[in-house]
């Protein structure tokens, strides 16, 4: 598993591959997926990735951070910036 994720991360990503738990992920590079239904094939975990419609292998010493779907860094921009402006509803 990534070890030098901190133990929160790493167990989360324990989830996506027991339990096909969504998560997004955050690669050395940069770039970032949104990934579930994940499998462990020696030093990389093969997962569903969802912007890619497929599935992926993500070196696990490349994964810098994990983010579960609570987390505002979860969503994508466009669909953060939508959930973000969403108008609050009011008590009338």
């Amino acid at each position: 598993m990534a070890t030098r994720l901190p133990t929160a991360q790493q167990s989360l990503l324990g989830f996506v591959v027991d339990r096909g738990v969504r998560a997004g992920i955050t690669l050395a590079d940069g770039l970032t997926a949104t990934i579930s239904h994940g499998e462990l094939k020696g030093g990389a975990l093969d997962a569903w990735c969802e912007e890619a419609g497929d599935y992926l292998e993500f070196p696990l010493a490349e994964i810098v951070e994990v983010r579960g779907p609570t987390e505002p860094r979860y969503f994508s921009g466009l669909a953060f910036a939508r959930l973000a402006t969403r108008p609050s509803r009011k008590s009338a």
